[in-house]
This record gives structure tokens, C-alpha cells and sequence, in this order.
């Protein structure tokens, strides 16, 4: 388990994150599964994405930097980026933006 703590200022990084990591991770079997059947196996999930689904795993794996990747949570862009791919079904990036905006 890690730990965080934050100076009051800086409390609203850390706002509304766990849920939303949660929410992409719960995603994340599905995501992998549209891009392998729908888009291209060989296409890889957009980063933006996974900066949100495996920061969990970043914080364990370096506490140190957990600051760094709260702050490269973008959920906007990665649903933009969804929405660049033409294969994926619509109703699935409707599903991406609901879970992450």
C-alpha cells in the first residue's frame, strides 16, 4: 500500500483520481479487446489511456513520483484520441467518454 500526502494547496491534484482510475481500469479489458478485434492488433492503446488505467501501478512502482503522474492524467485527450480510431464501435467510445469525463 502507498501512501500519499499532500499539502493542503495541492489537494486538488489528487481530486476526483481514484475514481477515475478505478472507472479506466475497469475499462481496460475491454479497451484491449476493441483494439484487438475492431481496430488492430498491432495498434497500440493510446498512451493518454494508460497513463489513467495503470497509474495505480506507476504509484507502487515509484512513490516518489506519484505528483508527476497525477499530473499526466488527461482523461479529455484520451477520449479524443477513442474517437481517431475509425474501427472502434461508436457506441464503445460513447461508453470511454461516459467512464472518463
Amino acid at each position: 500500500m502507498v501512501e500519499v500526502k499532500y499539502a493542503p494547496a495541492d489537494r486538488a491534484l489528487a481530486n476526483g483520481r481514484k475514481g477515475l482510475i478505478k472507472r479506466a481500469m475497469a475499462l481496460t479489458p475491454e479497451v484491449k479487446y476493441h483494439f484487438a478485434v475492431s481496430v488492430d492488433g498491432s495498434k497500440q492503446i493510446p498512451k493518454a489511456f494508460l497513463n489513467i488505467s495503470q497509474c495505480g501501478s506507476f504509484m507502487t512502482e515509484d512513490p516518489a513520483s506519484c505528483e508527476d503522474f497525477l499530473k499526466a492524467l488527461n482523461p479529455s485527450e484520451a477520449v479524443d484520441l477513442f474517437g481517431t480510431f475509425p474501427g472502434l464501435p461508436s457506441d464503445f467510445v460513447a461508453k470511454v467518454r461516459a467512464q472518463l469525463l
